[in-house]
């Protein structure tokens, strides 16, 4: 979400492509956007469980970040660094993510994009969600990791990673 407010603030112009991994334009189901998790209930639920047990809130999402979990000692770190910033501005960045909707933005991309997204099902966000970055991006590319849910970059490091240096290569 940061790219979109960075596009949605200062335009294009100065961005010569991106890699944008399981990016959709919003994380909030509005009423004519129903491909992500979060409707307001469900945001008044996480919001609270942020502020009493994010640990718990964390490792909950953990299947749906990974196709196959990694080991605890991983997810321990993850939990560890998620949880670095106080409670009161975790949710102030979780509201603010979920509410923001930047689909009018995407069709005004100019610059040279990838888009990727984990294919497995159950993922905490639906490719369809991904794929309406691609089709409303005029000429982007776009790529499908089979064997990932929302991590691809760690799930599939190996391929994520040659693409990645393929698609940024070809811009010289």
């Amino acid at each position: 979400m940061v790219g979109w407010d960075y596009f949605k603030q200062f335009g294009s112009d100065i961005i010569a492509a991106a890699i944008l991994t399981e990016q959709t334009p919003t994380n909030f189901k509005w009423p004519d956007w129903e491909l992500v998790l979060f409707n307001l209930l469900t945001q008044i639920h996480l919001m609270s469980e942020v502020k009493t047990d994010r640990e718990k809130v964390l490792c909950d999402l953990m299947p749906m970040r990974f196709m196959e979990l990694p080991g605890q000692t991983y997810i321990d770190w993850m939990v560890a660094k998620n949880t670095r910033i106080p409670a009161s501005i975790a949710n102030a960045v979780l509201f603010d993510q979920t509410a923001q909707d930047y689909r009018p933005n995407v069709s005004k991309v100019s610059f040279l994009s990838l888009v990727i997204s984990g294919g497995t099902e159950n993922k905490l966000l639906p490719t369809e969600a991904i794929r309406f970055v691609h089709d409303n991006i005029s000429g982007s590319q776009f790529s499908l990791y089979e064997d990932s849910s929302h991590c691809p970059f760690q799930e599939e490091t190996e391929s994520f990673n040659q693409e990645a240096d393929e698609f940024v290569r070809s811009l010289a």
